[in-house]
């Protein structure tokens, strides 16, 4: 059986929880786990319940599990375009595009689509 992943753990975590506040309140539900344990990281960071075009790195690290240093390994390795998938704004913070990000998890050239 293939170990649970962090995100998979919290999404059941919170399942649970929500069944059980559901059992507190009367509500008659079985405990169940969530329909998908396992999303594409490119459904988790949805541009269009956003709004933004841009997102802080803290927030798209808490959206889809990435670490700051996998970011930064990236734009170094210039796997990412600073401008297509990162760009440093003008407070000195690193945003990051969801659209770009998504057609890079989707193995689409980002180049190829428009922004």
């Amino acid at each position: 059986m293939p170990r649970a992943k962090g995100n998979e753990i919290e999404l059941f975590a919170a399942a649970l929880l929500r069944s059980v506040e559901e059992m507190r309140r009367g509500d008659q539900v079985a405990i169940r786990a969530p329909e998908r344990l396992s999303r594409n990281k490119a459904e988790v960071l949805n541009v269009g319940e956003s709004g933004y075009r841009w997102v802080k790195l803290a927030k798209h690290c808490e959206v889809t599990g990435d670490t700051p240093n996998a970011v930064h390994a990236r734009r170094r390795k210039r796997i990412w375009t600073d401008g297509v998938q990162c760009r440093k704004g003008p407070d000195g913070n690193l945003y990051i595009n969801p659209e770009a990000y998504n057609r890079w998890i989707e193995g689409e050239d980002p180049e190829s689509t428009p922004n």
